[in-house]
């Protein structure tokens, strides 16, 4: 431990000027504090301001110009979603006359087979019919003739009753079996 003499002691006033500055030095840094503030406001705030006021508008802008660009996106999409309602709505209604279409023209198309038809079996018909026709004239024309070749035979010899029968029996015969 070491003690402190009186004499060793420090002055009141050597301890009043190592806590407060000398007055000179404070002016001196007093003023140079106040000329670097100057030359920075005069030099650098004034630019810096500037520029932060035109980022901020320049924010500002792109800011109104998103909102904006959103709102008409917005708009052209519930447009397109309406176009797109439309078209399917008038898909839709393509599809239903479409199938109204070719329900009409397969009705059509069966109408007129149905037609052709009916009219090609009335056709047969007819032709079934004359063909009918001109059959029993030739039969009747082939009995005719046949009946005349019998008459004829008849005529050319005598017959008795039995031949007669007989010659009948066979002419039947004949006209069945041809």
């Amino acid at each position: 431990m070491r003690f402190i003499s009186i004499s060793d002691a420090i002055s009141d006033l050597e301890v009043g000027e190592r806590i407060l500055p000398a007055i000179q030095d404070v002016l001196t840094q007093l003023l140079a504090t106040l000329v670097v503030v100057f030359l920075l406001a005069k030099f650098l705030w004034k630019p810096a301001k500037k520029y932060i006021d035109a980022r901020k508008d320049y924010i500002k802008n792109n800011l109104e110009a998103a909102e904006n660009k959103n709102s008409e996106a917005g708009k052209l999409l519930e447009a397109a979603q309406l176009k797109i309602d439309t078209s399917e709505e008038e898909a839709a209604e393509i599809v239903k006359n479409a199938k109204k279409e070719a329900q009409l023209e397969a009705d059509k198309i069966i109408e007129s087979a149905n037609k052709t038809a009916k009219d090609r079996i009335e056709q047969a018909n007819i032709e079934i019919e004359s063909a009918k026709r001109e059959s029993l004239a030739d039969i009747r024309k082939e009995i005719i003739d046949v009946a005349m070749l019998a008459a004829t035979k008849v005529v050319e010899r005598e017959i008795d009753a039995k031949d007669n029968e007989k010659f009948i029996r066979e002419f039947v015969k004949d006209v069945t079996h041809e």
